[in-house]
């Protein structure tokens, strides 16, 4: 492990995972930076969290392969020297291209087990082609992680989305009847433009909602962050390469 100097540029956005709504966490927005690990090749997308005085940074890893295949850790008292602490969690035999990245939020028996719960995706076989499939992993110290079994895995809704075009990066914000609500990047069939949202009991097993219209039309979905109000606002890079950021209501306004 090594502490090390951090950069942060400010053009393009990663959202901090809020996992607590306090005025410091809600504050924070990690930045693209470079981030050049000992203990392994990094590259590609980054992402992270605040908890207990302490900021986690995830970063994709890239070895020998165009795109990420799997994520490391960094962890940081003030944001800016980091412990390096190398892999996180390696892509599975099954992974046929990348892996995407994700978010990370409490689990829902967290009082009792303390777990969190993070989210990534592979790309595996679906009828010969390549098809995004979003995993889950849990961990209790946010360093170690590990892998749900594949009776988790978050496969494509083909009722809605595109099964062979984009599914990852779930974010989430809480429910008031317990679970969560989510956003994530999917290509719409009949609507374009568009995300996968849902919700989900365990923060595990999800349920896809109908997609909702976005104007301007998005490519990706981002990270949340609070505002005052009952409702977190979400970023998302509309299809001009644009980061847009919308609050929850436009995409949740008939389920809310």
């Amino acid at each position: 492990m090594h502490r090390k100097p951090i950069l942060f540029f400010l053009f393009v956005t990663s959202a901090l995972s809020i996992l607590y709504p306090s005025p410091k966490a809600n504050a924070m927005l990690f930045k693209s930076d470079i981030f050049i690990s000992d203990s392994a090749g990094a590259g590609w997308d980054t992402w992270g969290c605040f908890h207990n005085g302490t900021y986690y940074l995830y970063y994709q890893i890239k070895e020998n392969a165009t795109y990420g295949q799997g994520f490391g850790v960094a962890n940081s008292s003030d944001g800016v020297h980091w412990t390096d602490h190398g892999w996180a969690i390696h892509e599975s035999d099954k992974n046929t291209y990348y892996c995407g990245s994700g978010s990370i939020w409490k689990s829902a028996d967290y009082d009792t087990s303390g777990k969190f719960i993070c989210n990534y995706s592979e790309h595996r076989q679906v009828d010969g082609k390549r098809t995004q499939n979003i995993l889950f992993a849990w961990s209790t110290d946010f360093i170690h992680w590990t892998k749900y079994d594949d009776k988790t895995v978050f496969k494509v809704d083909t009722r809605y989305f595109i099964e062979h075009g984009r599914w990852d990066c779930i974010s989430t914000f809480p429910r008031a009847e317990g679970g969560y609500w989510g956003t994530w990047t999917a290509s719409g069939k009949e609507v374009k433009g568009t995300v996968g949202i849902g919700y989900s009991e365990d923060g595990l097993h999800w349920i896809t909602l109908p997609p909702p219209v976005i104007e301007p039309g998005v490519s990706e979905s981002g990270g949340m962050y609070s505002i005052k109000g009952p409702y977190p606002i979400f970023n998302m890079v509309s299809e001009k390469a644009q980061v847009a950021h919308f609050n929850i209501l436009k995409v949740f306004q008939k389920f809310l």
